[in-house]
C-alpha cells in the first residue's frame, strides 16, 4: 500500500500480516539523487533490520523512475545509534546526523 502527497511517497508494506513501519521518500525529477526522508519502525520491531526491508521497495521505485543515487539520513535517537556508530567513530567531530549514500 502506498500514497503520495506534496511529492513525498509513503509505503506501508505488510510484513508477516502486520504494518510495522513505513518509509517516506521523494522522486525529484530535477536530480538523479533520490532521498529517503523518514523510516519509521514500530518499537517492538526495531533492531531487527526491518528498516532495510521497508526501504527495499522504495529503492526499487527510485531506480525505476531514473534515480542513480539514494540518500538516507538518520539522527542520533536510540534506535538509530547502531547505524550511526561506525560513522561517528571515523568522524572528526561528533554529530547526531549520519548520511548514507547508496547506488541504485
Amino acid at each position: 500500500m502506498g500514497t503520495e502527497r506534496d511529492g513525498v511517497h509513503v509505503l506501508a508494506p505488510d510484513l508477516d500480516g502486520c504494518a510495522v513501519g513505513f518509509p517516506a521518500y521523494t522522486l525529484d525529477a530535477k536530480s538523479d539523487t533520490r532521498e529517503v526522508q523518514l523510516v519509521a519502525v514500530h518499537p517492538e520491531y526495531q533492531t531487527r533490520r526491518i528498516a532495510t526491508k521497508l526501504c527495499s521497495p522504495a529503492l526499487r521505485a527510485m531506480k525505476k523512475r531514473g534515480g542513480t543515487l539514494a540518500r538516507i539520513e538518520t539522527g542520533g535517537t536510540p534506535p538509530m545509534r547502531p547505524l550511526a556508530a561506525p560513522a561517528r567513530r571515523r568522524a572528526s567531530a561528533a554529530s547526531p546526523l549520519v548520511r548514507c549514500l547508496k547506488e541504485l
